[in-house]
């Protein structure tokens, strides 16, 4: 009778773990690390297999364009995920206790100065020393512009109710200083342009600014409206008619910016921010975007996290468009934290985090090199190559990545693997725990070999049949 007792309490608390496991949202190691292969250990592949050769004719004769390897196995078609966990991981929550949203207090409301029109929004912006709540009323509001204004502690501009945010068409801040704003509608407003252009909320010179549960929103643009783009090989021009136009936030030259649980919807670009340090982007959401949902360049202390990317909407023609892109012109970006981000493209012309360096590419070397990167704990489902892909860098930290196949995309070879590529000149590397299906070193996106100073440990390469579903949302 004893031992049936034993027998029956080892089967309750088992059956008792396997169930918390199960429900448990914060048990991230259900997607992360060895849990893309089912029990048997030949569904995860060799943990380093020899590295693919690249097919030399897609360069172009740019080694920038090359894309990898076609030693992959024969194209299989799409097919649900045959792998642990269930494909329909959730996006990171933008309700995270990092996360600070716009929800007005009593005592917020009794002290607040309430306005309902252009003219009376901008009297008090005007007249604000520090301190003050402004809230809009529903309607609205025209540009906002902002100039030359150091407050002497945060002056905040939000929406009365959040059930019909005032809408504010294109705010300019420049040279100011404290300033929240919270749960309002920016809205772009022309020139329709895949470049060179100004954000529906444009930062320029300012520190010290927050964005609260704001949405930044751009039109569908119509025929004629959009500048010509030649596509990649300068044969036609892309028709860009009846896609979004115009980009979200643009922070240039300021410092201490905070952008969290916001949404970024039917723009060209999402957001931008260069020169800029101190920045913040955190839990927000980037959706039917055209080119670029994120860009930085020449920026510092960079913190992208739990942000929630794609599908993006894509002009025929258009390629190699990036959901993370940070760019180097003449100062490289340092101090740059990647985690807990789930980027979901939606197409093989995608690329999903890319850090490239012109100089590398165009000269073959670069002293200026992005420094002291972090990414961790990112689900990325994509189907391109540039899937988690940095060049030559001082200090890269890889770790807890899962980067596969979109199932709802065909299984290919080359660049439409996703892959994790770090330059082979990279200092201070450790890639480890990651999951994918290529993890290689390249030199300008070339095949090279893995330097031994760099840790390389516990990572699991899947066959390239081991998709993923995209996340219901």
């Amino acid at each position: 009778m004893k031992k049936i007792s034993n027998i029956f309490v080892t089967c309750l608390s088992i059956s008792f773990l396997m169930l918390f496991f199960q429900n448990c949202g914060g048990f991230k190691s259900e997607f992360l690390q060895s849990s893309l292969c089912d029990s048997s250990s030949e569904s995860c592949g060799p943990l380093n297999p020899e590295p693919e050769l690249l097919d030399s004719d897609r360069c172009d004769g740019n080694p920038g364009n090359c894309e990898v390897a076609e030693d992959q196995p024969d194209p299989v078609s799409p097919q649900p995920d045959p792998i642990k966990p269930a494909p329909s991981d959730p996006p990171p929550s933008p309700t995270s206790s990092k996360i600070t949203s716009w929800n007005l207090t009593k005592k917020m409301l009794d002290e607040a100065i309430k306005v309902s029109n252009k003219a009376q929004l901008n009297n008090e912006v005007e007249k604000a020393k520090g301190g003050e709540i402004i809230l809009l009323d529903s309607g609205e509001y025209g540009q906002l512009d902002i100039n030359n204004k150091t407050y002497s502690s945060p002056v905040i501009i939000g929406s009365l109710k959040k059930s019909a945010p005032a809408q504010i068409t294109m705010a300019y801040v420049k040279n100011s200083k404290n300033i929240t704003f919270g749960g309002l509608r920016f809205m772009y407003k022309g020139p329709y342009k895949l470049s060179g252009l100004k954000g529906a909320l444009d930062l320029d010179g300012s520190s010290q600014i927050q964005v609260l549960s704001s949405a930044f929103i751009g039109p569908t643009v119509g025929v004629g409206e959009y500048e010509t783009r030649p596509d990649d090989r300068n044969v036609n021009n892309i028709e860009l008619a009846g896609f979004g136009g115009g980009k979200g936030l643009n922070a240039n030259n300021s410092k201490n910016i905070k952008v969290m649980n916001s949404s970024f919807f039917n723009l060209a670009v999402g957001s931008n921010a260069s020169n800029s340090s101190d920045v913040s982007f955190i839990g927000n959401r980037y959706e039917s975007l055209v080119q670029d949902a994120m860009n930085f360049s020449g920026g510092s202390n960079l913190l992208i996290e739990e942000n929630y990317i794609g599908p993006f909407t894509k002009p025929p023609g258009l390629k190699h468009i990036d959901a993370i892109q940070f760019r180097m012109f003449s100062t490289p970006s340092k101090g740059i934290i990647i985690r807990k981000n789930t980027i979901v493209p939606g197409d093989s012309a995608y690329h999903a985090i890319y850090m490239g360096n012109a100089e590398i590419q165009a000269n073959g070397f670069s002293n200026n090199l992005y420094q002291d990167i972090t990414v961790t704990d990112n689900l990325i489902i994509a189907g391109h190559a540039h899937s988690l892909s940095v060049s030559d860098s001082i200090g890269v930290n890889i770790q807890n990545n899962v980067v596969v196949r979109d199932c709802a995309l065909p299984a290919r070879t080359g660049a439409q693997i996703p892959s994790i590529l770090v330059g082979d000149r990279s200092t201070g590397v450790i890639l480890k725990n990651n999951t994918t299906h290529v993890l290689r070193a390249t030199r300008a996106w070339l095949k090279a070999t893995t330097p031994s100073a760099w840790t390389v440990i516990n990572n699991q390469i899947v066959d390239v049949s081991q998709c993923r579903n995209r996340p219901k949302m």
